[in-house]
């Protein structure tokens, strides 16, 4: 079918969507701001009635802040087809995104009164099938119990819905319940006895009440009220954002939090439109950013200038790679994070300790940089033994070289590998935080905790000063050595474990193995199809290109 679709009123671009709004000229203006579109609807071009000039400075405001709504509104929208989750093209840093985010959305889940920590939840049964779980009143992991066993770091505070304390806006020990606008929340009771001053439903002694048009309606925060099940009859969803701090694993979201507010400013020049650009984005934003994007923009901004150019541009490793909750041996460029992924990149670093420039096991123990490895999954194949890749600072001139396909699948290895070594000490350096705090979850969803937390780095030279701190940790409370802490080996960890789908301890050819197991079998028993059957499949389609082939014995 040929469609005949007029383009004509649309954009070209982000950019062009946004110059509208403001009658800019894209090849002369710069960039619109809010300033550009509340001066293009005030003064002397307000069309509005009286003139802008007879109205009082309070209206003139309210025009403007109106006009700032829009603005922010009309800005989201032209910007919506070409948003990175993360980056901010006009300079905020004001991010919510994958790191910090995530965890909180299971845990607020968890406290409700059908989460895992509420009056009832969902578990699935060795068949996959799901068994709703009832907690009797007296249950150790209710936090809708008020003699629960739930652990909290400080013993002063009973970690149950009578204590409400906002994640964001109280103290722990004292707070409220909260509406959604912000405001305290409160419940209507009815005046039944004004002699005895008894309401229905009924609240405890001393409580505050506050009246209301009705004389015989008041208002009392929830937590007042007499008895838990008149609390759960009431009950509003966001209200467990006043219990998440007891939730055990609460620790590991203060760190995602502050991960989240590390940015940096990456100036490039867009390719397309040749514009100088500046992106803010924060660790999440940067990830996305680099799988967005392709080789020869990758290129073009300059991550190939160096084996370690990558690396300079996180907002985790550098130049903010100071983590106000990383210990100080983490820290910098001499610090076990940076050294880490140098030694994967560059294979070593003298200020990070090592013999020599050339020192270090590269990338996963291989000897060879990422680039390195790069180079070699997609310039040689599996039965070319002897296709040695160039040095560490030669490959990208090398993969410059290839074909255009060869060096889109060079930056997909490269970024994917860069990602997974950073996630693993971004993984290291979570639970280091929750040990330090005494909120190590290795006592829930026991099965799952790793040995040794340090395994999925034992390659890496930093491995044993990182053991070393972790062995000095003391906390004076923690959540897995307190005399109940069984009740949470039965739980779902909400911060898993990068390698609980393998052993870490493992040399690597197991651990690939085990995975090449694990896929073949959940491709079985989602497909019926034998995974030698696939396979045979798989390499039938692609004998008919020598190219494929190749890639298929990778």
């Amino acid at each position: 079918m040929d469609l005949d679709i007029d383009d004509s009123g649309c954009f070209n671009t982000c950019e062009e969507c946004l110059y509208s709004l403001v009658n800019g000229n894209p090849n002369t203006d710069p960039l619109p701001t809010e300033s550009d579109y509340i001066q293009l609807h005030t003064g002397a071009n307000y069309t509005g009635y009286p003139e802008w000039s007879e109205l009082d400075q309070t209206e003139q405001e309210l025009i403007e802040s109106v006009l700032k709504s829009q603005w922010k509104e009309l800005k989201a929208i032209c910007m919506a087809p070409c948003s990175v989750d993360g980056v901010s093209f006009d300079g905020s840093d004001n991010f919510e995104t994958t790191s910090c985010t995530n965890g909180l959305s299971f845990m607020l889940s968890d406290m409700q009164p059908n989460g895992q920590y509420g009056v009832s939840y969902e578990v699935v049964d060795e068949d996959g099938n799901p068994i709703t779980v009832t907690e009797v009143d007296a249950a150790e992991t209710n936090v809708f119990n008020e003699n629960n066993s739930l652990f909290y770091h400080n013993s002063n505070i009973e970690p149950n819905w009578r204590n409400p304390s906002h994640y964001l806006y109280d103290t722990p020990g004292s707070g409220h319940y909260y509406n959604t606008d912000g405001s305290v929340a409160k419940v209507e009771v009815e005046l039944i006895d004004i002699t005895n001053e008894e309401y229905d439903p009924p609240i405890q002694n001393g409580a505050t009440v506050e009246g209301t048009e009705d004389s015989q309606i008041w208002l009392v925060e929830p937590q007042f009220l007499e008895n838990v099940d008149d609390f759960l009859s009431v009950w509003e969803n966001h209200w467990a954002e006043s219990l998440v701090i007891y939730h055990p694993e609460y620790h590991y979201y203060e760190y995602s939090k502050e991960l989240c507010s590390l940015s940096s400013v990456l100036n490039y020049t867009d390719p397309d439109s040749g514009n100088s650009v500046s992106a803010t984005m924060n660790t999440d934003g940067y990830d996305l950013f680099l799988q967005d994007i392709t080789y020869q923009e990758a290129k073009d901004i300059g991550f190939f200038n160096s084996t370690v150019s990558i690396l300079h541009e996180d907002p985790y490793f550098y130049p903010n790679n100071n983590h106000p909750d990383d210990p100080t041996g983490a820290n910098g460029n001499s610090g076990w994070k940076y050294c880490i992924m140098r030694e994967a990149l560059a294979a070593g670093s003298p200020s990070c300790g090592y013999s020599g420039s050339g020192a270090g096991n590269g990338y996963d123990g291989s000897d060879k940089t990422i680039g390195q490895l790069g180079y070699i999954s997609v310039a040689c194949n599996s039965i070319d033994f002897n296709c040695t890749p160039p040095s560490a600072g030669q490959v990208f001139n090398n993969i410059d070289q290839l074909t255009e396909e060869q060096q889109e699948a060079f930056w997909r290895f490269y970024v994917s590998n860069y990602l997974s070594l950073k996630q693993k000490v971004q993984y290291i350096m979570l639970n280091i935080y929750a040990m330090e705090q005494g909120g190590y979850n290795e006592c829930i969803e026991v099965e799952t905790s790793p040995e040794e937390l340090t395994d999925v780095i034992q390659p890496y030279e930093a491995k044993g000063a990182i053991d070393n701190y972790i062995n000095s940790i003391n906390p004076t409370t923690e959540l897995c050595d307190y005399a109940n802490a069984d009740i949470y080996n039965e739980k779902k960890k909400r911060y898993i474990p990068i390698d609980f789908l393998y052993n870490s301890e493992d040399d690597n050819e197991t651990i690939a193995d085990d995975l090449e197991s694990q896929v073949d079998y959940t491709h079985y028993t989602s497909t019926g199809q034998c995974p030698m059957a696939r396979d045979m499949e798989l390499f039938k389609w692609a004998s008919h290109d020598s190219s494929d082939i190749r890639k298929f014995l990778l």
